[in-house]
């Protein structure tokens, strides 16, 4: 398998000149506020200051429609604002690498890809582990028939690399409103066993300890797991930062560190995060160091040629912070750079899974950076009302398309609309047979709304009546046991009877 800057470069070409804005600004020339309206000439909902920015999503006529800060949608007059695009990649000495397999495979890949960037999700594939085939004969005297399987995008044989991004600065020392380290007391001690820092470690070990269960994965065969930390220099605020892949590689190997590579070992792991948890966070909230280091522990960001990765893995990062970035530079600067990290993210194929740590105290609210992140790369934003709720929810965070699995049985008429599912999209369930042949549906409803199905015949041979008989004839034979020897004892005794009668007869006979 080998990678490639070359769909890259055609996504570039291909995507719509709308994808590449970054923002909308109100004109510095307003005497008062830019009205946000409902809908083009509807009712006002909001309002920007002059020069004041919000997300870009297109223009319609003569208007721009944008996204505020708290997710609300609306339109602003296109006379009275502008649109200011986002730089794209510069030339340089690093790269980004998108797999391919062959130049067919490549044009499939890229126009698969494509839509993935542009907010499709791929197509998923449905393995069954269990039944195994078609017109299987299920013998057994129970009429549940179990049904387990993988859901996993196309192509990718389920297997899966993800990093977990820590968020090291230093605000993660306060209180994560947790009792962390289990002891049954609240420890809100700043540098405390509860803090924020402590509870990521924390979660990450319980996601680890999450993927051992997984089936077909107790020692690591299909998920790898990598641990990167960032926290960078308060001094160097305010430094410029050029978006390209090589700064953001620069910026990556400066403001974060990868704490444990790819690895299946998950002993190694959690040895390597018993050793995390001794260090002090120390430091500013650099978020594009963090996902540029995640990309270039995942392989897709280097320096140069790429190594292969003939497994096909899934990539993905879970993002952890408590804060917003405030670095390489100036807010809005460090801001752009997160989101320009984020969208390399997406091209490569990587999703981002960002989680808030605890509301914003200064918005009041959620701070929008790690949502448009998520959306950027294709995944999930999460925002916890207190950081130390990680710890529960991580574990059960799914890196899957997945959202639901169905089971139907048409020749009973049952249906199981919902069955257990893991967070890598396995799934195990037990759906009621009808003596006979059954037609058996198992469903996958992903999170776009998006289903695939796969329909099966299954046979069940009731073996309880066989059982039965086995066991009426068993008791037939103890009873027949105890007849004979009724009857040897009966024998037994009428013989003594006549003996004994004989051998008085003959006494008597004697006697005379």
């Amino acid at each position: 398998m080998r990678r490639t800057l070359f769909p890259l470069l055609l996504a570039t070409g291909l995507a719509p000149a709308a994808g590449l804005a970054d923002s909308v600004v109100a004109s510095d020339q307003l005497q008062s506020r830019l009205r946000v309206r409902e809908a083009a000439a509807g009712p006002v909902i909001g309002s920007l200051l002059p020069g004041e920015r919000a997300t870009y999503v297109a223009t319609r006529g003569e208007w721009h429609q944008i996204e505020l800060a708290d997710g609300r949608v609306g339109f602003v007059s296109a006379a009275w604002s502008r649109v200011v695009r986002e730089p794209e990649p510069a030339a340089s000495t690093a790269y980004l690498h998108v797999e391919r397999r062959g130049l067919g495979a490549a044009v499939r890949g890229f126009f698969r890809d494509a839509h993935t960037w542009l907010g499709a999700r791929p197509r998923v594939d449905l393995v069954l582990r269990d039944p195994v085939r078609d017109g299987a004969i299920h013998e057994h005297d129970d009429p549940l028939l179990p049904v387990a399987g993988l859901a996993t995008p196309e192509g990718s044989r389920g297997t899966y690399d993800i990093v977990i991004v820590l968020d090291a600065s230093t605000s993660t020392q306060g209180f994560s409103q947790a009792d962390v380290n289990g002891d049954g007391r609240l420890d809100d001690r700043w540098k405390g066993p509860d803090s924020i820092y402590q509870a990521q470690i924390r979660a990450a070990r319980e996601f680890v300890a999450a993927l051992r269960r997984l089936p077909y994965n107790r020692g690591g065969e299909r998920i790898r797991v990598a641990v990167v930390s960032f926290a960078g220099d308060e001094d160097a605020a305010g430094e410029p930062f050029d978006p390209s892949p090589a700064a953001l590689l620069r910026l990556a190997r400066v403001d974060a560190e990868e704490r444990i590579p790819l690895t299946a070992d998950y002993a190694r792991l959690d040895r390597e995060l018993d050793r995390l948890a001794t260090r002090e966070p120390e430091g500013s909230t650099d978020f594009a160091a963090g996902v540029g280091r995640a990309l270039a522990a995942l392989g897709v960001l280097t320096q140069g040629a790429a190594s292969e990765d003939p497994r096909g893995a899934q990539k993905a990062i879970l993002f952890l912070t408590d804060g917003k970035p405030q670095l390489p530079s100036e807010r809005k600067t460090a801001e752009r750079a997160a989101l320009y990290a984020s969208r390399l993210a997406g091209q490569a194929g990587v999703r981002i899974h960002t989680f808030a740590l605890g509301r914003d105290v200064v918005r009041r609210g959620v701070n929008p950076v790690l949502a448009r992140m998520a959306e950027r790369s294709g995944g999930r934003f999460t925002q916890l009302q207190a950081p130390g709720e990680i710890v529960a929810l991580l574990r059960s965070t799914s890196f899957s398309f997945v959202s639901s699995v169905r089971l139907a049985n048409a020749t009973r008429g049952d249906e199981i609309p919902e069955i257990a599912t893991a967070i890598d999209g396995s799934f195990y369930g037990e759906l009621p047979l009808a003596e006979g042949v059954n037609e058996i549906e198992v469903e996958v409803v992903l999170n776009d709304g998006r289903r695939t199905s796969r329909k099966l015949t299954i046979t069940w041979v009731d073996t309880k009546p066989l059982e039965a008989l086995e066991t009426r004839l068993a008791a037939l034979r103890e009873e027949n046991a105890a007849l004979v020897e009724q009857l040897r004892e009966k024998l037994t005794r009428e013989i003594r009877t006549v003996r004994s009668r004989e051998e008085r007869d003959l006494t008597i006979s004697v006697a005379r």
